[in-house]
């Protein structure tokens, strides 16, 4: 129901509503279940030719930049957050996301160097909180990224990418005891957050527990039938 209203508010032209949804989503950190239930409405409005009738706002460009995310077309991402940052060079989502890209296409040290501007930005946000800790993670520094997670959980303990975020570098540390506990709080304090059944089944997996991993991929699967994720 809300796809087929959010489709009747392009059609009326109020693209703000999407800009507000994407950017949202784009700067506060990726959603991947809410991201998929509007993924239609971006394709649709991808599909719209760039305004030619004047400069380009800022707006456009970070809308633009977040699409080309979605698509995976990290160097377009880049070069239109370059553009932006130029203009905006304080703009703490767009260095992020530029972070994110950077870090797809294997630019390990500028794409945390991107990641670690925008917390240096906005120190309070979460989400980009959590993605610098779970690049700085997944360029094998895990007690760095431990630090930031803490961090983030200081500012919301219940914060369900946190809590999933806690349980990744939990899992790289090697504790696995408690990267199972982060994952099951993730999950209670949000029993939809698929990241955190699916990294939780992984683990499961990893130290031999099939039947429990099942269960938590079942669950994923009941969640969002088909999902390329949960077959992987």
């Amino acid at each position: 129901q809300g796809q087929h209203q959010g489709r009747a508010l392009l059609r009326l032209d109020d693209d703000a509503v999407l800009r507000a949804l994407r950017a949202a989503i784009l700067r506060f950190g990726i959603n991947r279940q809410f991201d998929r239930s509007i993924g239609p409405l971006v394709a649709e409005r991808d599909r719209r030719p760039l305004a030619t009738d004047g400069p380009i706002s800022t707006d456009e460009l970070f809308e633009r930049a977040s699409i080309a995310l979605d698509r995976g077309d990290w160097d377009e991402a880049i070069g239109l957050l370059d553009v932006m940052l130029q203009a905006v060079p304080t703009h703490a989502g767009a260095h992020a996301n530029r972070g994110l890209a950077k870090l797809r296409l294997g630019h390990t040290a500028s794409g945390l160097a991107d990641l670690d501007r925008a917390v240096t930005l906005e120190p309070e946000n979460v989400e980009i909180r959590v993605n610098y800790a779970l690049g700085l993670n997944g360029a094998g520094r895990p007690d760095d990224a431990a630090e930031q997670v803490q961090r983030a959980l200081a500012i919301d303990p219940g914060h369900a990418h946190a809590l999933n975020g806690r349980g990744l570098v939990r899992q790289r540390q090697g504790r696995f005891d408690d990267a199972l506990a982060a994952f099951a709080r993730a999950i209670a304090v949000d029993d939809a957050l698929t990241q955190a059944l699916l990294n939780r089944a992984r683990l499961l997996e990893v130290l031999g527990r099939f039947d429990d991993a099942l269960a938590d991929l079942a669950r994923a699967e009941a969640l969002f039938p088909g999902s390329a994720d949960v077959h992987a």
